[in-house]
């Protein structure tokens, strides 16, 4: 009898510290400021996934040697992440493969999608070699063509340099790493910047 205790007492101890081992992942996977919804999080290996709401959020649950997630959905790169063993937060920021793709899917809303802000911040610079490519790396439908920037062809005709407004980026010659980030403000959402603003944004700021 005492050895059947005993046994049933050490299942419940191990069980217990089994599940103290395990740990719910949550997050959000945006595009700039918007967020992806149906994006699907699956956990390596195993037959676990998770699908972002409305709101870009997402919750899944990991086990004591389930550290890394991959992050898909129609019309997106999907994207890897290797996780610390006690990770339990993760924010993703995605990049489209095929935007209208993405928008017939219902990831992403076509509105928000073409006023959604992308930003480069300095550790995501480096390696590029150009301003052309920073600007065009960050997001679908963007363009960087003789000191112009056009947004799916509608060319933007304000820039803001280290707090300098521009008519366009011809005589801006910034080694990539010197940049400290580099914001796309697209439609709309740029309407707080006034005259010229009407198609979008390029906010570019220097390390000091």
């Amino acid at each position: 009898m005492k050895l059947k205790s005993l046994l049933t007492l050490s299942l419940m101890v191990f069980s217990v510290m089994l599940f103290a081992q395990n740990r719910t992942l949550t997050g959000t996977v945006k595009f700039g400021d918007a967020p992806i919804k149906g994006a699907k999080v699956a956990v390596q290996g195993t037959k676990k996934v998770a699908y972002t709401d409305a709101e870009g959020k997402f919750s899944i649950e990991l086990g004591p040697k389930e550290n890394n997630v991959i992050i898909a959905g129609e019309g997106v790169v999907s994207q890897y992440v290797k996780l610390g063993k006690k990770q339990v937060e993760l924010d993703v920021t995605l990049q489209f493969s095929d935007m209208d793709k993405a928008i017939a899917k219902g990831l992403i809303d076509q509105h928000v999608a073409t006023t959604a802000k992308a930003t480069m911040r300095a550790d995501e610079v480096t390696g590029y070699k150009s301003l052309k490519s920073i600007i065009e790396s960050k997001s679908p439908g963007v363009n960087y063509d003789d000191g112009y920037v056009y947004f799916r062809g509608s060319r933007c005709n304000l820039y803001i340099v280290d707090g300098v407004r521009m008519d366009n980026l011809s005589s801006v010659d910034l080694d990539p790493n010197m940049i400290d980030k580099v914001e796309v403000i697209k439609d709309g959402t740029a309407s707080i910047y006034g005259g010229g603003s009407e198609n979008g944004v390029v906010i570019i700021t220097s390390k000091k």
